[in-house]
This record gives C-alpha cells, sequence and structure tokens, in this order.
C-alpha cells in the first residue's frame, strides 16, 4: 500500500487554510520532532499532522506561530491520536501554549491491553500492524535543514498512527477497558501539564537536611564500630589492632552478629526486622542503614535534578508502569521522598505562592467498604467513626473512648496488613506479637468483618480460577503463572485480594487529575505533585484556601463516580511547604 501524499507547510496562510480541512476530520495523527528531550532545552522542528489521504509537515522553524491550531487541539473532537502523547503535550503546551483535547494515546492503550511486554511505537507497529518501521533518523540533529530521510521518516511515525488507532480501539471495546482508557487518555494532557510546572525545592535548606544526615550517619558508623568492638577482637588475629568492621558487608556483618548470639541467613532489612527486638543494636543497624539509603537516593543526587532553566525539579510521572495504574516516578522518584518534616518542609512554595496539600482519608479501606458490601466497614465511615479504633474495640474488646494509642495501631496494622494479603507471619513481625497471637487476631478480624472475609476468600480464588481481575472502572489484571507451582498460585491470590482496590485507587484520583485543572485555573493555580492518593497544588497566597476548598469538593466528587455507597473524605492544608 502506498503511503498518501505528503505536504510541507512552511507559512502561517498555509497552516490556516488547513484549519477547517482538520476540524472536518473524525481523527488526526499527531507527532512532534524535536531538537532535545526536555521542552526545556531545545524547540519543537515538525509538527506532523496526519490524515487518512494525506500527511502534512509544519516546520515550526519557518510557522513559529501555531495558534492557529488551537481551535482543533482544543476541540474534543477530532479525536487526536499519538503515541505517547504526553511527550508531544509537553512540547505543544511550553512553546506553543497548545492543549490536546480528545486524545488517544496508541502507547497507553497497548499498555491497557496488556498483550505484549514492549510499547515504543516500533514495537507497537510491528504486533499490530505487522510492519516495520525505521527509526535510524530519530536521534538524528534535527535542528539544521532537514533532509528527505528525516521528512519521509517523520510522516511514516505519523501515517501509522490512524490504522493503530483502528485495530487498538476494537481491542479497547472488546476488552471491556473502554472507561480506564478513557480516564488515562485524559489525565496525558494534565500529567504532562504537572511535569512542565515542576516543583520547588529549597536548595539551602536542603543543603542543611543533608549535612545532618551525614552527622548521623558518622555518628552511628562509630557508635556501631564501638558496639561490635568485642566481636572485632574476637575475630581478628592480633585483637589489640582489629580492624574495623565493613557494616555493608553482609558476610562480615553476619558473623559479628553470631559473636552476639544472633544468627540470620542475610543482612537485608526484612531480614533485621524480624530480630530487631533480640538485640539493641539492631535498630542501630537498621537506622544506618536508612540514613545511608536516604544519602544516596536523595542527597546532593536530588540537586542535580533542579533545571538551571527554571530552578525547579521538573520529573517523570509515568501513567501505566504498574497493573494497577498507580503512578510511576523517576527522575528523581519524587514519590520516595520520605513523609517526615525535614525532608517534607524543603519543597515549598515560591514567593507569592502557598501549597494546598491534598490526600484522600483511608480511601483504599473505604474502597474495600464498598465492594464487599461489609455492614460494619461501612456503619464506621458512613457514622464518621476512627474505623482503627472502631476495630481496636472489637478486636481487643474494650468500649470504643476506651481504646488506647498502641490497641489502634495494632489495629490499623491489621486492617492495612490484611487488605494486603498478609499471612500471620508477617503479621507477627508487624505487630511485635507471636504468629499464635497472630492467628487469633487474625480470626477474630474476619469474625468481625465477616464481609471483609468473604470478599477476600472469594477474589484471591477468582484470580486464580478466572486469571483476570477488575477494578470498578473495569482496569484489568491478568495472571500468568504456573497451576502446578503452590507458591505462585499463593503469590497470584494476594496480589488478587489487592488488585481490584489499588486499580480502583488509581482510578479515582486519575479522574480528580483530570477535573482540577478548569476548576484551579481561574485562581491562577496550577497541579505540581501527585503521590499515589495525595495531590499538591500551587496557589496564590490569597487564593490558596478557595483553591483549598474547591480541591476538596473535586477531589470528594470524583471519588463519588466510582464509591457509591460509601462517603469520601478528604483531609485539606494550605502551607509553605510539603507538610500536613
Amino acid at each position: 500500500m502506498s503511503a498518501p501524499p505528503r505536504t510541507i507547510i512552511r507559512d502561517g496562510q498555509a497552516l490556516a487554510a488547513l484549519v477547517p480541512r482538520l476540524l472536518e476530520a473524525e481523527a488526526i495523527a499527531v507527532d512532534t520532532e524535536t531538537t532535545a528531550l526536555s521542552p526545556f532545552d531545545g524547540r519543537m522542528r515538525l509538527l506532523s499532522l496526519g490524515l487518512p489521504d494525506e500527511t502534512f509537515l509544519i516546520d515550526a522553524f519557518d510557522v513559529p506561530d501555531l495558534s492557529a491550531l488551537a481551535r482543533v487541539f482544543n476541540s474534543p473532537k477530532p479525536f487526536k491520536v499519538l503515541h505517547n502523547a504526553k511527550f508531544d503535550q509537553r512540547w505543544l503546551l511550553h512553546h506553543h501554549g497548545l492543549v490536546l483535547a480528545g486524545v488517544f494515546d496508541t502507547m497507553l492503550a497497548s499498555q491497557l491491553l496488556g498483550e505484549h511486554h514492549e510499547h515504543s511505537l516500533v514495537a507497537v507497529v510491528g504486533n499490530e500492524l505487522g510492519q516495520a518501521l525505521d527509526k535510524a533518523q530519530q536521534l538524528s540533529d534535527w535542528s539544521r535543514e532537514l533532509s528527505e530521510l528525516q521528512l519521509t521518516y517523520a510522516a511514516r511515525d505519523v501515517e501509522v498512527l490512524l490504522p493503530l488507532r483502528q485495530v487498538l480501539r476494537k481491542k479497547l471495546l472488546d476488552a471491556g477497558l473502554a472507561r480506564v482508557a478513557a480516564i488515562e487518555f485524559g489525565v496525558v494532557g494534565v500529567v504532562a501539564a504537572m511535569e512542565n510546572a515542576g516543583v520547588y525545592l529549597d536548595v539551602v535548606g536542603w543543603h542543611a537536611v543533608l549535612a545532618g544526615m551525614k552527622v548521623q550517619h558518622e555518628a552511628l558508623s562509630r557508635e556501631l564500630q564501638e558496639l561490635l568492638l568485642p566481636t572485632r577482637k574476637q575475630l581478628a588475629l592480633i585483637p589489640e589492632v582489629a580492624p574495623g568492621i565493613n557494616l555493608n558487608s553482609t558476610q562480615q556483618m553476619r558473623s559479628a552478629l553470631a559473636e552476639l548470639g544472633i544468627d540470620v541467613p542475610d543482612t537485608h532489612e526484612g531480614t533485621l526486622l524480624q530480630v530487631k527486638d533480640r538485640h539493641p543494636i539492631i535498630p542501630k543497624i537498621l537506622e544506618y542503614r536508612g540514613l545511608q539509603k536516604a544519602i544516596s537516593s536523595y542527597g546532593e543526587g536530588l540537586l542535580a535534578h533542579i533545571h538551571p532553566a527554571t530552578g525547579r525539579i521538573h520529573a517523570n510521572f509515568q501513567q501505566l508502569v504498574t497493573t494497577t495504574g498507580r503512578f510511576s516516578c523517576s527522575s528523581p522518584n519524587l514519590q520516595n521522598i520520605p513523609a517526615t518534616p525535614e525532608y517534607r518542609a524543603c519543597f515549598t512554595a515560591p514567593a507569592g505562592f502557598k501549597l494546598v496539600v491534598a490526600d484522600y482519608s483511608q480511601i483504599e479501606l473505604r474502597i474495600l467498604a464498598e465492594i464487599s458490601a461489609d455492614v460494619a466497614f461501612r456503619r464506621a465511615f458512613e457514622q464518621k467513626l476512627d474505623l482503627h479504633k472502631m476495630t481496636a474495640s472489637e478486636m481487643f474488646w474494650v468500649p470504643y473512648d476506651e481504646v488506647t494509642k498502641q490497641q489502634r495501631n495494632q489495629a490499623k496494622g491489621i486492617n492495612f496488613g490484611l487488605v494486603y494479603g498478609r499471612g500471620a507471619p508477617s503479621l507477627a513481625d508487624q505487630l511485635g506479637v507471636t504468629v499464635e497471637k497472630a492467628r487469633e487476631l487474625i480470626a477474630r478480624y474476619f469474625e468481625t468483618y465477616k464481609g471483609v472475609a468473604t470478599w477476600l476468600e472469594r477474589t484471591g480464588r477468582a484470580a486464580v480460577r478466572e486469571r483476570e481481575l477488575r477494578s470498578i472502572a473495569g482496569r484489568r489484571a491478568i495472571f500468568r503463572f504456573d497451576e502446578h507451582d503452590r507458591g505462585a498460585v499463593a503469590a497470584v491470590e494476594r496480589q488478587g485480594k489487592n488488585f481490584p482496590i489499588q486499580a480502583t485507587n488509581s482510578d479515582i484520583i486519575k479522574k480528580a487529575m483530570t477535573m482540577l485543572p478548569p476548576v484551579l485555573a481561574p485562581l491562577g493555580a496550577r497541579l505540581v505533585n501527585c503521590v499515589h492518593d495525595e495531590l499538591v497544588v500551587e496557589a496564590p497566597t490569597e487564593r490558596a484556601d478557595e483553591a483549598a476548598e474547591l480541591v476538596r469538593a473535586t477531589m470528594v466528587a470524583a471519588a463519588a463516580d466510582f464509591l457509591r455507597e460509601v462517603p469520601v473524605d478528604v483531609e485539606v492544608a494550605v502551607a509553605d511547604a510539603w507538610l500536613k
């Protein structure tokens, strides 16, 4: 099949003349070629638009004003078909103020279907159309006069998108993924704008935190060496000149702990947590490791991500790396920043602004109450009781108002632990009780919440039997495993108990994000960060309280699309930094 004719547009009049034709189309393919990977580092060179019978390559160097396309791009129709639409949206937004509505993202569609492991344009075109794409020109110099090879490459990339949409759209509909696809496609532009906005980091404050971490780390290192001095002397050939122990060496640390009567197969965090009460040195080792991880994971490396052009950190948020649809974040991973005040206080609002920090209260337990239809669970939320206190009251046979902080914390561990499929040994480690006591607590818990018990058992079995589960919106998990492998079967049962809950949580937060921009824009506010069930908005100081109420109402309304029986609560704080 021959390629459609190709037209190069190098002036504004030709672009304006194209607009009526684009508006008449059902769908147009969109792609960009840029001189860099970040919109803050380069310029957009080509904007490629594809119709079934013709391809248009707009040279953005010659036509720097693309505002004529606003009528096309800002409207839900025609559909705009892109592959990895977030990338193109970031460039169109930053350089030309263009927002894409009515997006169909072929990369996200492929990821949602979950039929293949690779989702690059080359892979998806190969899998769905049986065609090969030559990407040799992808990394060529797009800042100079364009070659025929480059023009052909750009045209080919956009020409495959409309046929891809036809194939993938049918597959999404057949798989019952239309609603969740609409959620994913709808939030693309919001994520692009959030990445462009970035977050502000107080560099001076971060240096102070980092210096404090290093001082603590060095002090703990010295303290551990002193505590391990007896074992060093026993292990050394000449005790008086015993060498220091390498605290990062599994072999040396195992030997040192063995001398203290603590035999462990390894020194992984999970292993040490299981024996943390056997010797005072174990918590110190865990603290030392935690500080070391913080210094290496965040530390000065975080400062390297501050872009010189904006003075802000522009992380990469990925929508569908996980089956549950939970956002992943990299370069840097803002979701890994500890929730402790010393770290979060460094993420501040710039002068004249405040941060509105909003998160769903116990959203996963509310989702569990909705889908399990457990009467007691629902009653707690309907009557605005503290679910963890209510659980403690039922499990420890004490009046609700007499529940202690320790009992509430134990109940909280049980509420969340059982949702994540933890068994008695794991729960025992978490609560610091015997395995027998943990089994007793689990039995009492499921006696109290029979609806939860029934749902968890039924859902775990369904995951194994059907090899597929869905969220409330239809997000799908496909389980591939060897049915003769007991460990694999048990793992699928655990995943099955959690998937509908986490996946519905993802659906809710993405719906809320999609609803927020038109609400925030009139206030001069914008979304700057997302961490699981928490959203961070930057708002002008004088409008921050108003923004907070709008954020709360919008998040509650978004959740109501999914949870029809259980009320939702959102905790909101207005602060100078990422604090609640």
